[in-house]
């Protein structure tokens, strides 16, 4: 006997002896007896012996192993990432089926975990068993991942067995299930429930081991190749497509364009890798993309150079427009003279000053000046309210005109900014340097206001400053 327990069947020949797994009880301090039994049912027991039991600890091992290396079945299919997956929610009976064959060296209790990429709560579950079709529900497990968790490992959960007292109406959902294996050959058995749910590394691992098994690391980069532009091609314009091809024995968490070494556009999560770039923005002459691609581990892997030659036309030199002062919206007090000019009688305000509204396109962005054919009767009457896109005000936007008394027929920029300056002789900040305009391609207003009576305009311009 075993501390005071029957140890194997009574033995009724000599010699008296078993054999004895000493692994099947604890280390330390144990006792044991004989129980000799005569032939009318006499007993007795020898003198205990107390023996020291000493094993070496030995630790059951896990089993990992890529989903992809199991029988698939459709519609199940191996993504380019290396993970399986099924395009949509199906049945059981419907769903694809993932068969893993695996050895087990030593009986025990297990539990299975998984590298998963759930896209959303409601793609996070399959049907799962060990050496037998999984049935629905009690085999439907979940697996607790949030919205885009991309490689997330977890253990299968849950039981499927509907419990009222569970808030998630099923028994255990966040208690890894464990399964009572011996040792030897078993199967795994998956099988698609919810669509777009992926597998990567599965892991079988003992219950009560030093550690569960963690997947191997990812110590291989990605691969990357740019497909489009073709090396050594010739580009130009504003919709040049780049698109890269990206592998990995993992997940791939994205692609990065660059040219000439900077970044180009926002990192690509999804395949196709694809972006359009515009090339006016880039130099004429040869330039070099390169794509970079970053694994679910972080490693990352930079793709074969390519070279294009950027050959776009020189853009359109920026046009300068003159239209007549007449052809503008005119409001009155302003009046058209005899001579075809624009002009009132008498010196008014911003306010009350009469309005010619002048509307233009420029089709090149950049700075302009506003010039005008005037006729200044008297260096009294040599000025008026000018704006761009908005209305005048005083005294901001009061822009002299330096014309002596008399002065027919003189073009000349509008100068100044109005603004009232000690240092000024005439009291207006930069008044004889032209004002710039910085416009933008597009529709703009040129908007006139008198205001010093019989001072007239002509002829307006407006010219790019770097003509």
């Amino acid at each position: 006997a075993l501390d005071g327990a029957n140890l194997g069947s009574a033995v009724t020949a000599a010699p008296y002896a078993v054999n004895w797994d000493t692994t099947g009880v604890s280390n330390g301090s144990h006792t044991l007896t004989a129980i000799a039994t005569d032939g009318v049912g006499l007993k007795t027991t020898s003198a205990p012996v107390t023996i020291t039991v000493n094993n070496t600890s030995t630790t059951t091992s896990g089993l990992t192993f890529a989903a992809t290396s199991g029988i698939i079945t459709a519609p199940f299919t191996v993504t380019s990432s290396g993970t399986i997956v099924q395009p949509s929610y199906t049945s059981l009976t419907a769903g694809g089926q993932a068969v893993y064959t695996f050895t087990i060296s030593a009986a025990g209790d297990y539990v299975v975990s998984a590298l998963v990429n759930a896209p959303n709560t409601s793609a996070n579950s399959f049907f799962v068993n060990i050496d037998a079709q999984p049935t629905d529900p009690a085999m439907v497990w979940d697996v607790p991942v949030t919205s885009g968790l991309v490689s997330e490992t977890v253990d299968w959960r849950g039981s499927g067995t509907a419990d009222s007292t569970s808030p998630s109406g099923f028994d255990d959902q966040y208690t890894p299930k464990v399964f009572s294996l011996t040792a030897g050959t078993h199967q795994l058995i998956v099988r698609g429930r919810e669509g777009n749910c992926q597998l990567g590394t599965l892991t079988i691992a003992p219950v009560g081991g030093s550690s569960t098994p963690t997947p191997p690391a990812d110590t291989t980069p990605p691969t990357v190749a740019i497909i489009a532009p073709a090396n050594g091609t010739t580009v130009s314009g504003t919709a040049v497509v780049l698109s890269a091809t990206a592998s990995d024995d993992g997940t791939v968490a994205s692609v990065q364009f660059q040219w000439d070494g900077a970044s180009v556009g926002s990192p690509l999560t999804v395949a196709p890798y694809s972006l359009t770039v515009d090339t006016m923005t880039a130099a004429n002459g040869t330039h070099t993309i390169t794509a970079i691609a970053t694994d679910g581990a972080g490693l990352k892997a930079t793709s074969a150079p390519i070279t294009v030659t950027v050959s776009n036309a020189a853009p359109p030199p920026p046009s300068t427009l003159t239209f007549a002062a007449t052809s503008g919206l005119i409001t009155a007090p302003f009046s058209i003279t005899s001579g075809g000019a624009i002009a009132q009688p008498s010196y008014t305000s911003v306010t009350a000053g009469g309005q010619a509204i002048y509307t233009f396109t420029i089709d090149t962005a950049g700075d302009y000046v506003v010039s005008a054919l005037v006729n200044a009767p008297n260096t009294s009457a040599n000025s008026f309210f000018v704006n761009i896109d908005a209305q005048p005000t005083d005294p901001t936007m009061i822009w002299d005109v330096p014309l002596t008394s008399g002065l027919q027929g003189e073009t000349v920029a509008w100068r100044g900014n109005g603004t009232t300056s000690s240092s000024s002789s005439s009291g207006f900040n930069d008044q004889y340097t032209p004002k710039v305009f910085t416009l933008s391609v597009g529709t703009h207003q040129l908007i006139v206001r008198g205001r010093e009576g019989n001072c007239q305009l002509s002829t307006l311009t407006i010219a790019p400053t770097n003509l």
